[in-house]
């Protein structure tokens, strides 16, 4: 017998008492779906007021009281108020069944916010008739008596619903971000100092209201007072959990 034949032989008797290899069972898993994510806020409407000087456009539904401004000047809009607070609303309402997030920038130039009683608010879930009828029962969110507020107006006579304890020291050169969320009947209305030293937060239940336009208003006793970045956001309420009403 050759060499090569004879390791042939042993390969085979080697093999031959090998166990046998059993097959792999796949096991079986069981995967459980990822819930979907809560979708977020999204744009319905913007304006930086990044255009020509003068009026809003058509955009917006403005009510301006004799001896009262309400423009753009210099890419920010411009308040100066005379025989009452000027005031404007976006010309498409918000689905009021939608949550609805709304900020805005206010800017002091020539002194600090002292007035205890000039409105710098942004407008919800509001009823407006005509560019001659002003907004009526709507939510008011922002700053009046020195204070975070937010309040309603009705038949043009405003009613605070909750009012912030602390004064709000809008100072000269600063800019503040102002934020309303409504949800559902969950309405909070914050105040952020833009260095993030100082935040002011309320928050109010309430649900007599119900209609959909989005607007601004600001009062008198200001120093030159401007807004900017005057944003509109929506979203599909939260999905309620099984078991609530």
């Amino acid at each position: 017998m050759t060499r090569c034949t004879f390791r042939f032989l042993l390969a085979i008797a080697f093999l031959a008492i090998l166990p046998a290899c059993e097959e792999d069972t796949p096991k079986e898993t069981t995967t459980t779906p990822e819930p979907e994510p809560e979708a977020g806020y999204a744009e319905f409407f913007l304006d930086e007021f990044d255009r020509a000087d003068g009026a809003l456009g058509d955009n917006w539904v403005t009510h301006v009281n004799e001896g009262s401004t309400l423009e753009i000047v210099g890419e920010r809009l411009n308040v100066i108020s005379g025989q009452g607070s000027p005031d404007a609303f976006h010309v498409v309402p918000a689905d009021p069944g939608l949550d609805t997030r709304i900020t805005m920038d206010a800017f002091m130039e020539g002194g600090d916010f002292a007035s205890t009683d000039s409105p710098v608010l942004i407008l919800a879930r509001a009823i407006v008739g005509s560019t001659d009828d002003p907004g009526e029962d709507l939510y008011a969110c922002g700053m009046i008596g020195g204070g975070s507020v937010i309040g309603t107006i009705v038949d043009s006579e405003f009613t605070p619903l909750v009012l912030s304890e602390e004064q709000i020291p809008l100072t000269d050169g600063l800019s503040y971000e102002i934020t309303f969320t409504l949800e559902g009947t969950t309405l909070t209305c914050n105040v952020e100092a833009p260095d993030g030293s100082a935040e002011y937060e309320i928050t109010v239940e309430d649900d007599k209201l119900d209609g959909g336009f989005v607007g601004l208003i600001a009062g008198d006793g200001q120093p030159v007072l401007y807004l900017d970045n005057f944003l509109i956001e929506t979203k599909e309420p939260a999905a309620e959990e099984d078991g609530e009403e």
